[in-house]
C-alpha cells in the first residue's frame, strides 16, 4: 500500500508541475502579447532630408545671379559669384554648421564652363580656392 501511496503522490506532484509550467507559459504569452501591442503603438519620428537637386552653373557665363545656397540638416552653404577679372570667375563658397563656418576664395577659370555640384561639394573646383583667414579653409564637403 505504500507503494501504491508513493506512486500517487509522485503522479499528484507531477500534475502540479505541469499546470504551474502550463499556467507560467500562458502568462508569459500574455506578457509577450502586451508587449507588442504595446510597441505597436510606439511612433518613431524620424526626419528624412529632403533630396537636394544639383546645382549648375555656368563660369564662363559667371553672372551673378548663377550662384546658389543650400539648406541641409547637417548645415547651409552655398557659392555666390562676385564678378569677373581677367580670365576668371571670382566665387566664394560658403558652408556654416554647429561646428563652424567655412569659406573660401576662388578664382576659377571662364574655360572651366559648366560644372555641375552636388549639394555642397565644391571638390571640384577646389584646386582654384585658396582658403580664407576666416574660415577653417573646408574646401570639401560631402
Amino acid at each position: 500500500m505504500k507503494k501504491t501511496y508513493k506512486i500517487i503522490l509522485i503522479a499528484v506532484l507531477v500534475i502540479i508541475a505541469i499546470t504551474i509550467f502550463k499556467n507560467r507559459n500562458k502568462e508569459d504569452l500574455r506578457a509577450t502579447a502586451n508587449l507588442n501591442e504595446e510597441l505597436s503603438k510606439i511612433s518613431i519620428n524620424t526626419k528624412i532630408a529632403p533630396k537636394v537637386e544639383d546645382q549648375i552653373v555656368d563660369f564662363s557665363l559667371c553672372q551673378e545671379d548663377s550662384g546658389f545656397s543650400i539648406d541641409t540638416p547637417s548645415g547651409k552653404g552655398g557659392l555666390e559669384i562676385i564678378g569677373i577679372e581677367d580670365e576668371f570667375c571670382l566665387v566664394k563658397t560658403s558652408y556654416e554648421s554647429p561646428a563652424g563656418k567655412y569659406s573660401n576664395d576662388c578664382k576659377v577659370p571662364l574655360i572651366v564652363g559648366k560644372t555641375t555640384f552636388n549639394t555642397l561639394n565644391f571638390e571640384n573646383i577646389s584646386q582654384y580656392c585658396s582658403i580664407r583667414e576666416d574660415g577653417s579653409g573646408l574646401l570639401e564637403l560631402e
